[in-house]
């Protein structure tokens, strides 16, 4: 009798400790929302932190959390979160923290807000003053990928960000289109100019030709922190702190100026080893140059994606 009682109350305490934590984990979904997002960001890129305490519980939690997650996939202010949630739980392979943006531009060079994606998953900011938002397609797209990939055993999609943001690029034209053509005048600039801006206060007279030099179609991205002044069809972007110093240059494709050491944008990774020496740090599409402040992101070809030069 006393063995019956035994496993009775062994069976209890099983139960009972099943439907806490089914409830905990209801009361953790429950509680997630846009802010749930948290980010950090560096030169037009924001990067994931997780710094949310329920976002960390749930990874913790892992795949028990998965019907739950589920469910929560059609709340609007959920959406997003559930599906970095459930990508780091199933497909940890898929989940960049890095956060591309693509701009959004009304009138040619007004910027109105940015487009983020995630994993295949689209959603936007739009003002300083909005929220995040996601379209109704975006969220019946992403409840139809989790329900197809846990309950049939598809195989996770591939995704290219570029080819997503040219589609978001033409559809953003068309709504917000622009006739204006903007000449590329990067070819004019003299490196040793730029690069004694570095460190130095805008605005200033320095500054002032140097923008001359490049035309009237640059655009202003302000952060809390920081803001850039970007020349895109240049191919230079300056970064200001929160004291209006110049802290960093960047340089895209699109720059036909000279750059450091006799490079060019045209310059493949080990051309640039050649002519610089062995980087001081290195990662697989990253080098980096202590003596001369400069840091290179490469695509996976080994051509240049973005290369910075920073100031002190």
């Amino acid at each position: 009798m006393n063995k019956i009682v035994a496993i009775l109350i062994f069976v209890l305490i099983g139960f009972n400790s099943s439907a806490q934590s089914d409830t905990e984990i209801s009361r953790l979904i429950d509680s997630l929302s846009w802010k749930s997002i948290t980010m950090s960001h560096s030169y037009h890129t924001f990067t994931l932190d997780y710094k949310d305490s329920v976002v960390i519980k749930l990874f913790e939690i892992g795949k028990q959390a998965t019907k739950g997650l589920v469910n929560s996939i059609e709340s609007p202010d959920k959406t997003v979160i559930t599906h970095i949630i459930l990508t780091n739980i199933y497909e940890p392979e898929n989940g960049n923290d890095n956060l591309p943006i693509s701009y959004v531009y009304k009138d040619c060079n007004d910027l109105i807000g940015w487009h983020h994606v995630y994993n295949g998953l689209i959603w936007e900011w739009y003002g300083s003053d909005s929220d995040y938002s996601i379209s109704e397609t975006e969220i019946d797209k992403i409840n139809t990928y989790w329900s197809d990939r846990l309950n049939s055993g598809m195989q996770p999609w591939q995704n290219d960000v570029y080819e997503i943001f040219d589609k978001l690029h033409i559809t953003d034209s068309i709504k917000y289109p622009c006739n204006r053509v903007y000449d590329n005048n990067s070819n004019q600039l003299v490196i040793n100019d730029l690069i004694k801006l570095l460190d130095t206060e805008y605005p200033s007279v320095e500054f002032e030709q140097i923008f001359n030099t490049l035309g009237n179609d640059s655009v202003v991205s302000k952060y809390d922190d920081c803001f850039y002044i970007s020349y895109g069809a240049d191919g230079v972007d300056f970064r200001f702190d929160d004291k209006n110093n110049l802290t960093t240059l960047f340089f895209e494709p699109a720059y036909k100026g000279e750059l450091i050491g006799g490079l060019t944008m045209s310059f493949a990774k080990d051309e640039i080893i050649k002519k610089l020496g062995t980087p001081d740090n290195e990662r697989e599409n990253w080098i980096w140059y202590d003596k001369n402040g400069i840091g290179i992101d490469f695509h996976d070809d080994k051509t240049i994606k973005t290369l910075q030069i920073n100031g002190r």
